[in-house]
């Protein structure tokens, strides 16, 4: 389900403030200042490592075997902000408080995927991302998610990473 609330202001970070672009950003209660898309009735399902970021039969195992784990049954209830341009953050906020729980940058996600159609992962989502200091010592990690929603995984998939993530 798309938030009807979607951020039009863009800003620039201020030049003094250090931001490593190679790991998710813990946050507080900070907000996003970004023009982005917000998707509400999203569970967050959890993140396994990835030899091959770039595999999409990998992406469908892990979403298959995290959607299946009676601990991840439902997930985290959150919210997920996905920037239009490719500069932005990928934001998680807590669904019923509206707080930043972590911040990705596009630019680290190598590969975006949506569960097969017709299949029981049809509703979820994934992207894997580069957790690390350096290229050298990274470690991929597939993030999933589901839509509470099974359609709005079109939504979420048309336009917004397909265009975000090249």
């Amino acid at each position: 389900m798309i938030d009807s609330a979607t951020s039009a202001d863009v800003s620039t970070p201020s030049p003094t403030e250090k931001h490593d672009h190679m790991k998710p950003t813990e946050s507080d209660d900070e907000d996003v200042d970004q023009e982005c898309t917000v998707f509400s009735g999203v569970s967050y399902l959890g993140a396994q490592n990835i030899a091959d970021p770039k595999s999409e039969s990998d992406i469908q195992r892990i979403m298959k075997e995290l959607s299946s784990m009676p601990e991840s049954r439902d997930g985290i209830a959150v919210s997920i902000s996905i920037p239009v341009c490719s500069q932005g953050l990928v934001v998680l906020y807590q669904a019923d408080s509206n707080s930043v729980m972590t911040r990705y940058s596009v630019n680290r996600i190598s590969f975006y995927a949506r569960g097969a159609a017709g299949s029981p992962v049809a509703s979820c989502f994934a992207f894997t991302w580069s957790h690390g200091e350096t290229k050298e010592s990274a470690v991929y990690r597939c993030h999933v998610f589901r839509c509470h929603i099974a359609e709005a995984v079109n939504q979420v998939s048309i336009g917004i990473f397909d265009e975000v993530v090249k």
